[in-house]
């Protein structure tokens, strides 16, 4: 490693792991089997039935919508004229 490095990022002693996955490895632990087969099990059906994909994609759309609506908004005018009576 370059010596920049150590002054720059800092030393790996100086990093800890986050509480989150701590508590997600004593969880874990104390899980009894059949309970985490069954976590696991869902996690790849998901995987394998391209859940996330359709997640992204999902986003993806949403995410269009909401710059094409924002686009039209900036289309119209704020206020209608009003129309004049004869």
């Amino acid at each position: 490693m370059p010596s920049w490095t150590d002054s720059f990022f800092g030393s790996l002693e100086s990093y800890s792991s986050p509480p989150l996955l701590l508590r997600l490895g004593l969880w874990f632990k104390r899980m009894p089997s059949s309970s985490l087969a069954i976590i696991l099990g869902t996690a790849v059906l998901l995987i394998w039935c391209n859940v996330p994909m359709a997640l992204f994609c999902a986003l993806g759309v949403s995410y269009l919508v909401l710059l094409l609506h924002a686009a039209l908004r900036k289309l119209t005018p704020s206020k209608q004229p009003q129309r004049r009576r004869k």
